[in-house]
């Protein structure tokens, strides 16, 4: 990716192939409606290098609502 370049959801979400990318949304909707996820998901980074990774996010709640998601990403690969 260029360095300028801003992360999205939709370009995070094209990192991770098929069936892992539909368990990733069903993490992330879940998490926007206030319920924490850890899912362990293949993955494929920008320069095409395919490993497993960790990913991890959890709602933070203002005045009674999700505000964000804040989460980690790591490389589980053996």
């Amino acid at each position: 990716l260029d360095p300028g370049t801003r992360p999205t959801v939709a370009l995070s979400l094209d990192c991770y192939p098929g069936e892992a990318r539909e368990r990733v949304q069903q993490a992330l909707a879940g998490a926007i409606a206030g319920t924490a996820y850890d899912v362990e998901v293949p993955f494929v980074s920008a320069t095409g290098v395919a490993k497993w990774v960790r990913t991890s996010g959890r709602p933070v709640m203002r005045d009674g609502t999700v505000a964000l998601v804040r989460g980690a990403m790591h490389d589980i690969t053996d």
